[in-house]
């Protein structure tokens, strides 16, 4: 994730926690999708 010019990784041991996070921040930053790595 790439936000105010720092980039930021995060590992999750559980898909599901991976895919709320990214749907939450998809939701915070108004964006209409996120790309899953």
């Amino acid at each position: 994730m790439v936000e105010e010019d720092q980039e930021l990784t995060r590992s999750f041991e559980i898909e599901s926690y991976a895919l709320a996070f990214a749907e939450g921040q998809r939701m915070r930053l108004h964006l209409n999708t996120f790309l899953r790595l």
